[in-house]
């Protein structure tokens, strides 16, 4: 994954415009991770994509996949997280490796997260399998985490099967991509909206008016 502060020796690039190449598979597996864990956490919580973080540890920024920092830590048009010395370090993140990027870079990336109090998730994507290892802090090793909740996300679940990942919610709810739960949540919503329409008729037919 290209530092965010690769190019920083030139002046007409700014470094929070640049953006890491994906893969449309890659892309879209991000994407659905903060989709839904950012459904599952709630107005308390913002997850970002491709937000660069800079630490304030003195060291070049990170660009997570997928960071999630609480509602209110940025504003609107920031387009990075200019950590202060006694601002909030984003509780997760997760990383989604290609195959481009250098494993002894990933490994002394992972070891930085873990320095500034992050847990990090792994999610590794091969034509085999799927799987996704956890790394907090105060963890020794890697856990496979691969099915189980990520509580950071709201208790998202992960599993694979391949290069296809499928995202479970507690509720029981699974997608396979963005565009897949976008769709799923319009669906809920209008028949929220039928279920409304029809007990508001039904409290007329009463003779109750629903407005008073």
């Amino acid at each position: 994954m290209m530092s965010a502060l690769e190019h920083l020796d030139d002046p007409v690039l700014d470094p929070d415009t640049l953006k890491v190449p994906e893969n449309p598979r890659h892309r879209s597996l991000a994407e659905l991770i903060a989709l839904v864990g950012g459904h599952l956490l709630g107005a308390g919580w913002v997850v970002y994509r491709d937000m660069n973080w800079y630490p304030p540890d003195d060291l070049p920024a990170v660009a997570p996949d997928v960071m999630v920092l609480p509602a209110g830590t940025l504003g609107p048009d920031d387009r990075s997280y200019r950590q202060p010395e006694n601002g909030p370090t984003p509780p997760v993140v997760v990383e989604i490796p290609s195959r481009s990027d250098d494993y002894l870079a990933m490994i002394d990336k992972v070891d930085r997260y873990r320095a500034l109090g992050t847990t990090v998730y792994i999610v590794g994507v091969s034509p085999k399998a799927t799987t996704i290892t956890r790394q907090s802090p105060n963890d020794p090793s890697p856990t496979d985490w691969t099915g189980q909740p990520i509580p950071e996300l709201g208790d998202l679940r992960l599993t694979g099967e391949g290069r296809r990942i499928t995202a479970h919610t507690p509720s029981g709810d699974t997608t396979t991509s963005p565009e897949d739960w976008i769709a799923h949540l319009h669906h809920r919503a209008d028949t929220a909206n039928q279920r409304a329409e029809a007990l508001e008729a039904q409290l007329r037919s009463l003779g109750i008016d629903p407005t008073a």
